[in-house]
């Protein structure tokens, strides 16, 4: 379970994780792999350029979601996680961008309110919506020019 395997035409399979990778999202041009590895408590999101193998850790981070053009992965990251009947339950949380050409991470939203969780991009790339986990929302954002 959690295994990411990259299979090049004419070259042997390469294991990239052995186990405990969830949330794993292929880029839309197949270059690049993002997945987040630990638990929802205490997370790891992870970037993979699958031409290269350069695996860069991007910290704390859940849901990755690519931007249209590949180059930009949004997620979520939690300011902790708290138990609630035996549940984890998030007391809040915000989503980031990670452009991958720069290396740089930055914040997307500041709600200190909203549980801001698994973001996703509508088919045409033009909408951003996310889940609010404290509320059970749910909401859009207009992406422009492919970024929000």
């Amino acid at each position: 379970l959690g295994h990411i395997t990259v299979v090049h035409r004419g070259a042997p399979p390469l294991a990239v994780v052995d186990g405990g990778a969830w949330g794993v999202q292929v880029s839309p041009e197949g270059r690049r792999v993002a997945w987040s590895t630990g638990t929802l408590a205490e997370p790891t999101l992870r970037v993979m350029d699958v031409i290269g193998g350069h695996t860069r850790e991007l910290g704390a981070g859940v849901h990755p979601v690519w931007l249209p053009d590949g180059f930009g992965v949004i997620f979520a990251r939690h300011d902790g996680v708290r138990r609630i009947g035996g549940r984890g339950n998030v007391v809040g949380a915000d989503l980031w961008l990670h452009d991958v050409t720069r290396g740089e991470t930055r914040r997307l939203t500041d709600t200190p309110h909203r549980g801001e969780m698994q973001p996703r991009l509508s088919a045409d790339g033009r909408w951003l919506v996310f889940a609010d986990w404290l509320t059970g929302s749910v909401y859009r954002a207009a992406l422009r020019g492919g970024t929000p």
